[in-house]
């Protein structure tokens, strides 16, 4: 299916018709760097984040699960209330999930870089509050990029064959990104077989940097062709959200 050699008209719903190229090989690579670009840098955090915390800060293994558990509960209720704000937002000519996915990628790479940076001399409960921000503010970030990445699949195409090859392409990004994480971590984090906070503040900046780069590819080559009709806010949304979560009792991720 030609990408740039047909174009077809959709109806945005206000008489105002726009031309698109077709669902082609643009939106499945964009699609890929998407979850690649984002995965690159997760699970670095997931992988090695601990042991940069109890090797290179020394803060204790019982602090940092203290940590994670507030984040991912912190986390739960971001996604979900994100999720609303985005719903509550209306079409721009860009689309409606890809401009969110364009600015907040920005404050998520520098944050994922801060969680990365040591100040020399601090005391160590200083280390412990940088660590609970850096990581908390990250984990805000990194919804407000990937929710919208994940939900673009719905307008990229209204074909259910078409949407799972957009799935199979997403997970060939992780699958790419998780390899190179898993091999290539070891050997670059770790200096004689001890932890570098040199090295590691040197691959966050590299995989951040990438990380950016891919998902400006997702932004650049990915077109938003399903025009999703604007929600209307409703009062107590919030109260209902917090009811939800407790009673459903969600398995928290990071």
């Amino acid at each position: 299916m030609g990408h740039v050699q047909e174009e077809i008209q959709l109806d945005d719903g206000n008489d105002n018709a726009k031309e698109v190229s077709p669902f082609g090989f643009g939106d499945k690579f964009g699609y890929l760097f998407g979850d690649f670009g984002g995965s690159l840098f997760f699970i670095l955090v997931t992988s090695y984040l601990m042991v940069y915390y109890t090797d290179i800060l020394h803060i204790s293994a019982a602090m940092v699960g203290i940590l994670f558990m507030v984040a991912n509960i912190w986390n739960a209720f971001v996604d979900v209330l994100w999720g609303r704000f985005l719903d509550a937002k209306g079409n721009t000519k860009n689309g409606k999930f890809i401009p969110w996915i364009f600015r907040m990628s920005f404050p998520l790479v520098i944050a994922g870089v801060l969680m990365f940076v040591k100040i020399p001399g601090m005391s160590d409960g200083f280390y412990v509050a940088w660590a609970f921000v850096m990581y908390m503010l990250w984990g805000t970030l990194y919804s407000t990029v990937n929710i919208p990445y994940g939900s673009m699949a719905s307008v990229i195409t209204n074909d259910p064959v078409e949407r799972t090859t957009l799935s199979s392409w997403r997970t060939m990004g992780s699958s790419l990104a998780m390899l190179i994480i898993n091999v290539g971590g070891p050997l670059i984090l770790f200096e004689n077989n001890i932890a570098s906070a040199n090295r590691f503040l040197l691959v966050a900046v590299i995989f951040g940097c990438l990380s950016l780069v891919c998902i400006m590819g997702c932004v650049r080559l990915t077109t938003e062709r399903i025009v999703v009709s604007e929600r209307e806010k409703k009062k107590g949304d919030f109260k209902r959200t917090a009811i939800g979560l407790v009673k459903k009792n969600p398995s928290f991720g990071c």
